[in-house]
């Protein structure tokens, strides 16, 4: 196996303007053992006032898909501190609206076995995520991609998307992230802070 992992670029939140203030906020829907990661996605999508957009996620060792990432394009302003408890309030009243199927635990001990994690944390000051479009240190080199939520549901799997067919992929369908740049489409978190 070639060592990719060097090409794997990680992102900040905001710009270098001002770092303290994110462009959106970020959930991980990472399931444990027997959780379906897909049903979660689904009921986070559906809870949310506006969709986010979504994206392949992390890998366990086996290079299967672990999780997904959801990102919510926001009106900057709030600092990093206040969208991360935000996105905690968030995924906690997720959580308990869907006690069977999604928990907001976050301390692995403690979590409801079955559950998919709404991982609010990544939220968090100094935490960055792989950039889209960075190839990912796998064994057939899978790139981290955006995708659809028809996609998700449908079911996706780490190895759909690599380093020989995501420019085709990308011809095809365009720039799915590109509407997460768009000022006229962002959520005001303001009403929300305390």
């Amino acid at each position: 196996m070639i060592n990719l992992g060097c090409i794997d670029l990680n992102q900040w939140y905001a710009r270098c303007d001002d770092v303290d203030r994110p462009d959106y906020l970020h959930f991980d829907l990472d399931p444990v053992p027997g959780a379906e990661v897909r049903t979660g996605a689904r009921n986070r999508a559906g809870g949310a006032r506006r969709p986010g957009f979504v994206r392949d996620a992390f890998l366990r060792q086996d290079d299967r898909l672990e999780g997904i990432h959801v990102y919510v394009p926001i009106v900057r302003g709030p600092t990093q501190k206040q969208v991360w408890t935000i996105a905690k309030e968030i995924a906690h009243v997720l959580a308990s609206a869907n006690p069977e199927l999604i928990t907001a635990i976050y301390k692995v001990a403690n979590r409801p076995k079955g559950r998919v994690l709404v991982d609010y944390n990544q939220n968090a000051w100094g935490r960055t995520l792989a950039s889209i479009y960075s190839i990912r240190p796998t064994p057939r080199a899978s790139v981290s991609t955006p995708v659809t939520w028809k996609e998700v549901e449908k079911g996706i799997k780490i190895e759909d998307f690599r380093i020989d067919n995501v420019r085709k992929r990308f011809e095809k369908l365009g720039d799915l992230w590109k509407p997460l740049l768009d000022n006229r489409k962002r959520f005001d978190l303001k009403p929300y802070l305390k």
